[in-house]
């Protein structure tokens, strides 16, 4: 993987540690041998790692697969990258360095429009763009939490760069519950607050004048 992102112009330093589960936790339940895994990388960090670079011992689809994603994710904030080649070659490298970049705040590509300030309704006035989706488990497992996730763009007038904010929700619900979730009279711990403010932060300080949310084939146009 050095030796590819150096060919491709991205340098990667060796990685700071390399963990190995203990092969008497694969017996554990999935999130149970997850804790643990979790347990000993912190142990051994002076502070929250930049990535996780997670090499299955199976199939992506493992039973760890969605306790470790969602664990690091959702309730640590760390970025992982999940991988179980079968075959390791230069395309596959390649695909998962473009994920590891774009995951970490970097652009793979740059849309040609962008280097014009004429993109319709986008360029005349500050503009977010959501994307909306919620994910949902197997056809029969009534226990496994959905997954609703909003992409948002960042850094106006580009729309090329973007950030993801994922919430666990309430299992077969289509309606995303964490757009506006108040903890208190004067906070919101919701999903549209938190790209609000980063599209403040990466924006110059401008608040976006429209919104545009694109949603199972909808979309609309908010005038702020």
């Amino acid at each position: 993987m050095l030796k590819c992102g150096e060919m491709k112009g991205i340098v990667i330093n060796d990685p700071f540690f390399v963990f190995e589960e203990n092969n008497q936790n694969r017996r554990d339940p999935a999130p149970v041998r997850v804790d643990k895994m979790i347990e000993y990388i912190k142990s051994k960090l002076p502070g929250p790692p930049e990535l996780l670079l997670c090499i299955l011992p199976e199939r992506k689809n493992s039973d760890i697969y969605g306790p470790w994603k969602r664990r690091n994710l959702s309730e640590l904030g760390i970025v992982t990258q999940c991988i179980a080649p079968a075959k390791l070659n230069d395309q596959y490298i390649t695909n998962v360095l473009l994920k590891i970049n774009a995951k970490l705040g970097g652009m793979n590509s740059l849309l040609q429009v962008e280097h014009s300030p004429s993109i319709p309704l986008v360029s005349k006035c500050p503009t977010l763009i959501l994307g909306m989706d919620v994910s949902h488990g197997s056809p029969g497992r009534s226990d496994v939490p959905s997954i609703a996730a909003v992409v948002s763009s960042r850094n106006w007038p580009l729309i090329s760069r973007y950030r993801a904010a994922v919430r666990t929700q309430s299992p077969k619900v289509e309606m995303i519950a964490s757009l506006f979730k108040p903890v208190s009279d004067k906070e919101d711990a919701g999903i549209i607050r938190e790209l609000l403010l980063d599209f403040y932060a990466t924006s110059n300080s401008r608040k976006p004048d429209q919104i545009i949310i694109f949603r199972c084939g909808i979309t609309n146009i908010f005038n702020t």
